[in-house]
């Protein structure tokens, strides 16, 4: 996976969407020519290999791999298996459930007679529920491609912050004798805390 990262074809981000849990994101830019290349498809195919046994290390969450694939999931078994037996979900598929349009082409090659869905967002079962509204939208701010226009379901309520009291430093208070306004630094949430204030969610 490291090598896969470097080599720029995949990118992997927790993204917080405003659950406890972030939503792990593998964005993939599959070899050009898959569909007309068995090569260079199946050298995407090897990616969604790895991302497999990436996942295999981790612990269950909500997860989704999207991007230009650059062939149809018929040349991609790895990626069709989890689909078909994984009780993933190719969302551009079945679009409709979300308010847009069941395989709506997403991209028009220079050497394509007709526009083609290269490009997919497709989800485990962890994630389905968060999603609220899937879309494809035509532009031509890129010459190829449509945007895949994702929102989600936002949380009921916002995830809890628990925020623990440390004393301050006693050597400070009876050695140093340190005086003057207090410190701050910023919580992982981006609230400003006091010194010797941790956040911690």
């Amino acid at each position: 996976m490291a090598a896969l990262l470097s080599s720029g074809r995949v990118q992997m981000s927790a993204l917080c969407i405003g659950y406890a849990s972030p939503l792990l994101a593998f964005i993939i830019y599959g070899w050009t020519g898959g569909r007309q290349s068995t090569q260079a498809a199946k050298r995407t195919d090897d990616i969604f290999v790895h991302i497999i046994h990436e996942l295999s290390l981790r612990p269950d969450g909500p997860v989704a791999i999207m991007g230009d694939f650059n062939a149809s999931l018929q040349q991609l078994p790895h990626c069709k298996q989890l689909i078909d037996d994984g009780g993933w979900c190719d969302v551009g598929a079945v679009a409709s459930r979300w308010g847009g349009i069941d395989n709506q082409p997403t991209c028009f090659g220079h050497n394509a007679l007709e526009p083609t869905r290269n490009d997919y967002f497709i989800v485990n079962s962890m994630a389905t529920p968060l999603i609220g509204t899937f879309r494809v939208i035509p532009t031509t701010d890129f010459d190829v491609h449509s945007i895949l226009e994702v929102k989600f379901v936002p949380p009921e309520h916002s995830p809890q912050l628990d925020i623990n009291f440390v004393p301050a430093s006693a050597y400070d208070a009876m050695v140093n004798k340190k005086t003057g306004p207090p410190t701050f630094r910023f919580s992982p949430s981006g609230t400003a805390l006091p010194q010797g204030v941790s956040g911690l969610s």
